[in-house]
């Protein structure tokens, strides 16, 4: 749930950054703590660096560091979250031209979108997009075609009767390519739930899709995958060239998996060296444990589909809203053949595995080693709190796929299935959280 603002836009005055304790490291913003969202982040050519946030008090707020991070400066945009729906995201992209843009703040809902020059944060404005099919959008996500050019996509509608639509920006403005996924199929209504594209090393853009037929998770009942290279002409089942709206028949079926199956829709995408994809989700193993797959096609067309781990135990995976506590898994590397996974069946271990992206077989995995990060919180901040988690994002240059410049790190509590926290004698400030400080790493 998103809350239109009724106060005045305002530009803060700028000011120095505060040290986080490390000469890399800097306090640029103080946010919201009720639950976690995606922050929206960019950095441009020049090395300034942009990040959205919602602010103390909830207002959606954009930050930007000069280039020689001496100096900080905030503007206050329109838009307030309302609710404690872990959906209400933000993203954040720089264009060719130059032109800054920021969508979020919305789960089918009415799209809050604002653009600007990435030179000048004061006159970043809220505008209308296209101003059509906008009432109720969700996901917001920024990415390039194989030319370059700047497209948005996003849902519109709700779960489980919800489609995607994608624009091009080019000439200043925004223009509709079309509908990517269907949003009916020969069985009624269909939701899908795509992963980010990965790009391979021809410039083939993949996607898997895991398809939900209610808004309830247990209904998610099939994994697919399409390939393309401009977002108009895909590869589907059988390698044929089809055109979208994409539904389950028309994509590769990489597995149906049926209802109630545990499958989770949190797909991903990794591409091998020799432009093979290989799919990542969560379900159910057939002993009904938890268990993350990865699934690779093979030559005759089929996927050859392995489990790399199985839980313990089950987790339920059923009921809407953003459920916490499901399980997941993380690619923390990927090096020729070898991407380096962690998996997560809470609250059991979390084991780490080197998968094979060529023979398929996993093995028992390290950590990469890298420089000890920044400390998120020390204990006394988090105190009378419920269910902290750490989180952190790269600020990518354009804030689409560019060079990575630098990490934000905050921390907020868990999703509560977009419901209010309450205030208990275990928990007393779960139901108004002190702010966090949003940390600047580079």
């Amino acid at each position: 749930m998103s809350q239109p603002g009724t106060g005045s836009q305002r530009l803060t005055s700028c000011k120095q950054p505060v040290s986080a304790g490390s000469p890399n490291a800097i306090r640029i913003a103080a946010l919201w703590t009720g639950v976690g969202t995606p922050i929206g982040s960019a950095a441009s050519r020049d090395g300034h660096v942009f990040a959205a946030y919602y602010n103390a008090d909830r207002w959606m707020e954009v930050v930007a560091v000069a280039a020689n991070r001496a100096r900080v400066c905030t503007i206050r945009l329109p838009s307030r979250f309302a609710g404690w729906d872990a959906h209400n995201g933000i993203a954040m992209a720089i264009a060719p031209d130059a032109t800054l843009h920021l969508v979020g703040n919305m789960h089918a809902s009415a799209m809050f979108y604002a653009q600007g020059s990435a030179a000048d944060l004061s006159n970043l404005q809220p505008a209308r997009m296209l101003g059509r099919d906008e009432d109720r959008a969700t996901y917001p996500t920024f990415l390039h075609d194989s030319a370059g050019n700047l497209l948005f996509l996003y849902r519109t509608g709700s779960s489980g009767d919800g489609s995607w639509l994608m624009n091009r920006w080019g000439g200043g403005r925004w223009q509709r390519i079309g509908p990517l996924f269907v949003d009916h199929d020969d069985h009624g209504h269909v939701s899908a739930y795509p992963s980010s594209f990965a790009v391979g090393p021809d410039g083939t853009y993949h996607v898997a899709v895991v398809w939900r037929r209610t808004p309830d998770v247990a209904t998610n009942f099939a994994v697919t995958y399409a390939s393309t290279r401009d977002f108009v002409t895909w590869r589907g089942a059988g390698g044929r060239s089809i055109k979208g709206p994409l539904g389950p028949d028309q994509m590769a079926m990489v597995e149906q998996t049926g209802p109630n199956a545990g499958l989770v829709n949190s797909a991903s995408v990794i591409v091998a060296p020799d432009g093979a994809p290989v799919i990542l989700y969560p379900r159910h193993a057939r002993s009904r444990n938890d268990t993350i797959v990865a699934a690779r096609p093979t030559r005759g067309g089929a996927w050859q589909v392995r489990e790399l781990a199985v839980a313990d135990g089950s987790t339920s995976v059923a009921g809407g809203g953003a459920l916490a506590a499901l399980p997941s898994f993380a690619v923390l590397a990927q090096s020729g053949w070898t991407a380096t996974l962690r998996l997560s069946f809470p609250p059991r271990a979390h084991p780490v595995v080197a998968l094979n992206l060529k023979t398929m077989t996993a093995a028992p995995g390290q950590v990469p080693p890298a420089d000890a990060p920044v400390a998120v919180y020390t204990p006394a901040q988090v105190q009378g709190m419920a269910k902290v988690s750490t989180r952190q994002s790269p600020v990518l240059e354009n804030g689409v796929d560019g060079p990575r410049r630098a990490t934000l790190r905050w921390f907020a509590q868990v999703a509560n299935g977009d419901t209010p926290r309450a205030c208990t004698a275990a928990a007393p400030k779960a139901c108004a959280p002190p702010p966090a400080p949003l940390i600047l790493e580079y």
